[in-house]
């Protein structure tokens, strides 16, 4: 059993490396370049202007957390990764564009949160997330669709009966 549990904090500890490709999955709209079927890394660099062998790398990761597939040196979309889709129902690629562009830089001085008191997010960026969302309006509205989607979710959670619901039917 300490074997399970000693893997299981391994994976703990590594969840920021799947925020990260997840951010950058998002950040490329790589699910939305891959709906009509799988792409090499080379035509996907080329699509988004990325380093085709570090591309090549972000994919592998993707492959490895369950979000694309790869056969014949082409990447596909898995089901899992049609949720990083933008425009449709149940997508998470805003909640993945905040996390990456500023939940991550933001937890990472939470050390200095416990020791001082001061929140951990104005320690990083120098102000507090009302003030920096307002400097930095494409990441506010990114959040704010983050917030409308899963108020949208939670609503079909409530009550599953009201068919069509979605970000911009709450809003």
């Amino acid at each position: 059993e300490h074997g399970r549990r000693r893997a299981d904090l391994g994976d703990l500890l590594n969840g920021y490396q799947d925020t990260a490709l997840l951010y950058v999955a998002a950040k490329l709209a790589l699910a939305d370049l891959l709906v009509n079927g799988p792409k090499t890394s080379k035509e996907l660099a080329t699509m988004t202007g990325a380093h085709a062998p570090s591309l090549y790398r972000i994919l592998r990761g993707l492959v490895i957390i369950g979000i694309c597939f790869e056969e014949e040196e082409r990447f596909g979309l898995t089901q899992l990764g049609q949720l990083l889709r933008t425009g449709v129902d149940g997508s998470l690629s805003n909640r993945a564009l905040v996390s990456g562009e500023q939940y991550m830089g933001a937890w990472s001085g939470l050390v200095h949160s416990a020791m001082t008191g001061e929140t951990a997010f104005a320690h990083v960026f120098g102000e507090d997330q009302w003030g920096h969302r307002q400097r930095n309006m494409a990441l506010s509205e990114q959040f704010n669709m983050d917030l409308n989607e899963e108020t949208a979710r939670s609503a079909m959670a409530i009550w599953p009966n009201a068919v069509g619901w979605t970000a911009s039917t709450i809003t």
